[in-house]
């Protein structure tokens, strides 16, 4: 596949606030693909997509857009198109003169460029708003003439500022289809900026989660949730089991007992076992296999037809999901699906340590749970 976009040794901090730089050392955009941009707010996604556009000037760095440096270029002349969180139409403009626009700017006659713009609107499914004063508009319909007028411009690349942040879902979940079928339809690769997990996952190929200006990882959604390369990634997934230990010749030791890992095996110091909330199974501890952990229910939280609960094990609090339903300070047993448990070394400023908590821990224990062969390292 080809790489539409290419950016390299990009820096930009705005004046006077130089720890909140942007950094990108690379990242690679592919024809027809859409990259999400994900983090919290103030992580720097809408300045990398202003960086792009050329609504911002970096302090160092390259930008190309198939090849040719666009670094240096005016906006205008980036072929790239960029819808806004808030839609930004002309209010003294309807609704088919707001799509018209830039192919007047194009050198379109007014009768031409209303005709393509008619075009656009039913690529949007607007066809029989063209004559609404803008301002009559709904939230999602007013997006979609933003949308239709980003594409009137015929750009190379189009970028999306969370756009559909205001929606209320139902809206969102139409206007998140109309962009999955749009970039089939015209084969546009995309960027999109967005906070929201699930939407990440929906739409993007490639996502890059961002903090401080910096991408954290870069890779499908499966990958960041499933196998993060930092704590700080697993934290920013919504992950919340750290199991801290030490690794010693394929087996991690911790308060819950010895787990036998194929990930990293040829690491031996400390350590922290992750995994996510949803890959554990809990039932009666009367039906305990030999593998399982054994611990006492101390929290439940009930959230539609699943189960928050905490679990303590030898002091170790487990936080896991789940359809079956225990009664406080019940004892259960858990099993954890090692496919999808994740083995991090412990890292402090770069430097491999023992945290306090990991002194003590046994170097034997009665459970030893089998990895799968097909587990990858960090």
């Amino acid at each position: 596949m080809n790489t539409i976009m290419e950016i390299d040794g990009l820096r930009f901090s705005y004046k006077g606030n130089e720890q909140a730089e942007i950094r990108i050392d690379s990242l690679r955009i592919p024809e027809g693909g859409l990259l999400a941009l994900l983090g919290a707010s103030g992580a720097g996604k809408t300045t990398i997509l202003r960086l792009i556009s050329g609504l911002l000037s970096p302090q160092s760095g390259s930008i190309k857009l198939y090849g040719e440096e666009i670094t240096g270029k005016e906006s205008a002349e980036r072929q790239v198109g960029m819808v806004f969180q808030q839609p930004m139409l002309f209010p003294y403009l309807d609704v088919v003169g707001n799509v018209a626009f830039p192919l007047r700017l194009q050198g379109l006659t007014k009768s031409r460029a209303r005709k393509s713009a008619s075009e656009y609107l039913d690529l949007v499914g607007m066809s029989n708003f063209a004559k609404r004063p803008v301002h009559t508009l709904s939230g999602g319909q007013a997006q979609r003439v933003a949308l239709a007028r980003a594409l009137a411009a015929k750009p190379r690349l189009l970028l999306l500022d969370e756009p559909f942040a205001a929606l209320d879902v139902d809206v969102r979940a139409e206007m998140q289809d109309l962009i999955s079928r749009l970039r089939c339809e015209l084969q546009l690769a995309m960027v999109l900026v967005t906070h929201d997990q699930r939407e990440a996952g929906l739409l993007a190929d490639q996502v890059a989660l961002v903090e401080n200006g910096k991408i954290l990882q870069m890779g499908k959604i499966a990958d960041l949730y499933r196998r993060p390369n930092s704590l700080r990634v697993f934290r920013a997934m919504g992950g919340v089991n750290e199991i801290e230990g030490n690794a010693d010749n394929g087996h991690f030791y911790s308060r819950i007992g010895k787990l036998q890992v194929r990930q990293n095996n040829h690491f031996q110091g400390p350590a922290i076992l992750t995994f996510r909330q949803e890959a554990a199974l809990v039932h009666s501890s009367a039906k305990a296999r030999l593998t399982s952990l054994i611990g006492r229910v101390i929290t439940i939280r009930t959230i539609g037809f699943r189960h928050e609960l905490g679990i303590e094990i030898n002091g170790e609090i487990l936080r896991v999901e789940t359809n079956y339903f225990p009664h406080l300070g019940e004892e259960v047993a858990v099993d954890l699906n090692m496919e999808e448990c994740h083995f991090i070394p412990r890292e402090v400023k770069g430097h491999l340590t023992s945290p306090s908590s990991v002194r003590g821990f046994p170097l034997q224990a009665n459970v030893i749970i089998q990895a799968s062969a097909n587990s990858t390292s960090s």
